[in-house]
């Protein structure tokens, strides 16, 4: 397996934090130590560097629709005119596009398509909505298609510099997509962080490398993000939905159908994809248990729900060798029982799947449980545990315990302290 390292320095309550992603990554440390930063960090950071080429694609895809959409009233009222309903085909074949060559050829016929469906006849009329004005000796007619025929080639140059910006991934490309694909990183500079694989700098003076051994990283920050009601406000809750919706006839391997099944058994049911039955056709998550009860996901336990993700997830061939699972405190919402658990199933995923983990917690159960399973199946070496330590009054260094979780302990045991303190006495 690759050792990766993510390096993160003077970025909001982060003094120093070099962070390890070799297999079982667990971080502790007070409120406002800045861990779920780190979290959304990385997250953004892997998909956007492992899906560079599309981020780009699909901002060509937004710049060419803005140029094609300025035809789109003039001729929804036109084919009006003729009788016929206009429909938005055009534009739905360019976000379609799966490639600069795709989209390329889109482009042209979609602007042959325009020049059909603006009848000559009423070229004047074009030429006021569109503010064209008239070359010398120049016609309306021919006015308007040299307008559009325009529009197809500065839709062309907007495919020729997406292009090179895919091929040379820049680095101030690379972290303005970090910072537009989430809101709460808006204040992200990239000057302080680097990302590195088997001890190369992928992240350079100006341009970026790709991860060989990543692909796609995950981000569960609440299982209540499977809430239908709420997942649309945040894109990071609709994306994990989408994942777990989504079937990609993939063959499931015969470890994660293990791990699958371990699940079943614990929740005494299955989570399964069905569609609503509306005129939509929308999908819907359902839980069904064992003994015949069907109740949407998002009305059943919200334990269950941390389990259905993995689950999911699993089921979708989403998780495996080359992913990375960030998940913000998995303990809240869990029985202790089902802390452990869950900490069992985490280990699993690694050390059968080779998933790598990175897992936030404020749980003595939690990190206790991890340690120790994983002391138990063989993979106590690709487990660490780091400690958020003050460094002055507002930021952290993050510290590298090992595999020792002693010092995160006696973070924890202050909370006995403060019961002595506000309880009125020793707690022996």
């Amino acid at each position: 397996m690759n050792k990766i390292e993510v390096k993160l320095t003077s970025f909001r309550a982060i003094k120093t934090a070099k962070i390890a992603l070799d297999g079982i990554t667990v971080i502790s440390g007070v409120n406002g130590s800045g861990k779920s930063t780190i979290s959304r960090l990385l997250y953004c950071a892997v998909n956007t560097m492992c899906n560079f080429e599309s981020k780009v694609l699909n901002d060509a895809k937004r710049d060419i629709l803005s140029l094609i959409g300025r035809y789109t009233p003039i001729l929804r009222q036109t084919q009006s005119a003729l009788g016929k309903s206009y429909t938005d085909s055009d534009e739905n074949l360019i976000k379609d596009a799966g490639s600069f060559e795709e989209l390329q050829e889109t482009v042209d016929v979609v602007v042959g398509n325009i020049l059909t469906k603006l009848p000559p006849a009423m070229s004047d009329r074009y030429l006021t909505y569109l503010r064209i004005e008239l070359g010398s000796g120049e016609s309306s007619s021919d006015a308007v298609t040299r307008h559009i025929t325009e529009t197809g080639l500065a839709c062309g140059d907007i495919i020729t510099s997406a292009r090179e910006i895919a091929a040379e991934m820049p680095k101030r490309n690379l972290f303005d997509f970090i910072r537009r694909s989430n809101s709460d990183l808006e204040d992200f500079s990239g000057n302080y962080f680097q990302f590195v694989e088997n001890g190369e700098n992928l992240i350079g003076k100006d341009t970026f490398t790709q991860p060989i051994s990543l692909t796609s990283a995950i981000y569960v920050d609440t299982p209540m993000a499977l809430n239908a009601n709420l997942n649309w406000s945040n894109p990071n809750w609709s994306r994990l939905t989408d994942l777990m919706i989504k079937d990609l006839g993939r063959t499931i391997t015969k470890e994660a159908s293990s791990i699958i099944e371990d699940i079943n058994k614990l929740i005494h049911g299955r989570v399964v994809v069905e569609s609503s039955g509306s005129r939509n056709s929308l999908t819907r998550l359902v839980f069904e248990r064992e003994d015949g009860l069907r109740i949407r996901l998002e009305n059943a336990a919200t334990g269950f729900k941390s389990f259905a993700y993995v689950m999911r997830l699993l089921s979708n061939g989403e998780l495996n060798s080359s992913s990375l699972l960030v998940i913000d405190e998995p303990e809240a919402h869990l029985h202790p029982q089902w802390v452990v658990e869950f900490a069992r199933i985490l280990v699993r995923l690694h050390k059968e799947m080779g998933i790598r983990l990175m897992v936030t917690s404020h749980s003595t159960d939690m990190v206790l449980a991890i340690q120790r399973i994983a002391d138990e199946e063989g993979c106590i070496d690709r487990t660490r545990f780091y400690l958020a330590e003050s460094a002055d009054e507002y930021r952290y260094n993050y510290v590298d315990l090992g595999s020792d979780v002693e010092r995160i302990f006696e973070c924890f045991n202050k909370s006995l302290e403060k019961i002595e303190e506000y309880g009125g006495g020793s707690l022996v």
